[in-house]
């Protein structure tokens, strides 16, 4: 998610029963561990993701995500 967050920032998460376009989130993927990464939208009820880096590809955008796998949204 660089340049928005670096290498070794902390970040505060909360819980939301609802997420939206543009909400930085952190997922727990079991291959990778806890990323983060902003929502670019919906498709039938799945989330799709970006990173806020242009120069870098994540296969995390590639697929499409469940809310339940939203540990929580990036408050500050």
């Amino acid at each position: 998610m660089n340049p928005t967050y670096k290498d070794g920032d902390i970040v505060e998460i909360d819980s939301f029963p609802n997420y939206f376009k543009d909400d930085v989130v952190v997922l727990k993927m079991p291959e990778l561990g806890y990323v983060i990464k902003r929502i670019e939208g919906f498709n039938r009820g799945l989330i799709i993701l970006r990173g806020d880096n242009k120069k870098l590809h994540s296969s995390v955008c590639d697929q499409l995500h469940r809310k339940q796998d939203i540990f929580g949204k990036v408050v500050s």
